[in-house]
């Protein structure tokens, strides 16, 4: 699978390339490039993926989109139990 656009957006629109990390019953995508582009850190990202066990420093740059996988490995909606991690460890309900 190609991860560029014709218009060179990835394809969950944002620039450069789509990165995707399966953990068990969910997957996150990170801009691969993040670093290079100079995007943000993003603490709480990076947090809430230490948190359920995934160690990877300095790679939650921008906006990471958290997605649950289905029995076939499809892309689903975020597993009840991370919504419920990310709403203790941040302190407010996350919309919908």
């Amino acid at each position: 699978m190609n991860p560029w656009t014709p218009a060179g957006r990835s394809c969950r629109g944002w620039p450069g390339r789509d990165e995707s990390i399966t953990r068990g019953d969910w997957n996150v995508y990170l801009n691969a490039e993040g670093t290079i582009i100079n995007l943000p850190p993003n603490l709480r990202a990076r947090h809430l993926m230490h948190e359920c066990g995934l160690y990877l420093a300095g790679t939650a740059r921008g906006q990471p989109v958290l997605l649950g996988r289905d029995a076939h490995g499809r892309d689903a909606d975020v597993p009840e139990h991370l919504v419920r991690l990310a709403e203790e460890l941040f302190g407010a309900p996350l919309a919908a």
